[in-house]
């Protein structure tokens, strides 16, 4: 009797752990992949915004040279920016050093990104660290060529790390989940399955030992 009773309790906690495992897991990457997603268009939009403002007259282009401003707009991982003139002339940047040259004198920066009129969202790796870059062509109004373009290049430890705590906290959330629900269900199992089980199987055996 005793092993029929660790028997069931066992298969009941196996099914419970399988199910819960299954269920957990399937909204753990269901919602992990959504907040990943709504974390990479916040950082996408962030980086855009400072050439949108500028579009709009609302931010002055010398701001990319003030570095408080741009860490204020994106954050601390700013690391880079420029406005380039059609002709690859440098008028601001946030390095004092870059203002004045040619967009083909400055390292890491690839000219061609310059070449046309469209507005870029790039992700690649500089000493093997993850950053993105945005390029905005600025206009004087809606539809007339671009005279300058707004580049901007941030790091994207922040969103990874924001990734990272929230798979951390549904692995840990799902282990207490489990872990929780398991013994609730054990425990019931024990008191309302097993118990009246043994009971039953006494009361059968006590006729059966009677007749004996």
């Amino acid at each position: 009797m005793f092993s029929f009773k660790k028997s069931l309790i066992l298969k009941i906690s196996a099914v419970v752990f399988l199910v819960e495992f299954l269920v957990l897991t399937s909204l753990g990457l269901f919602y992990t992949e959504l907040f990943s997603h709504q974390i990479d268009e916040y950082l996408e939009s962030s980086i855009r915004l400072p050439g949108e403002l500028m579009n709009r007259r609302v931010l002055r282009y010398e701001t990319v040279a003030d570095t408080d401003a741009m860490a204020d707009i994106l954050g601390d991982e700013f690391l880079e920016g420029l406005i380039v003139g059609e002709d690859g002339h440098i008028y601001f940047a946030s390095d004092p050093d870059h203002v004045d040259k040619s967009i083909d004198d400055i390292p890491n920066v690839d000219s061609s990104l310059f070449a046309n009129n469209s507005q870029k969202l790039i992700r690649t790796t500089e000493a093997g660290r993850p950053v993105i870059i945005s390029i905005t062509p600025l206009s004087a109004f809606e539809g007339a060529e671009p005279f300058f373009h707004v580049y901007i290049k941030a790091g994207v430890n922040n969103a990874r790390n924001a990734k990272l705590r929230i798979t951390l906290l549904f692995i840990l959330g799902s282990a207490f989940c489990i872990i929780l629900t398991s013994l609730a269900i054990i425990g019931y199992s024990r008191r309302h399955v097993t118990a009246p089980l043994s009971k039953l199987t006494k009361k059968c055996r006590r006729p059966a030992k009677r007749q004996a």
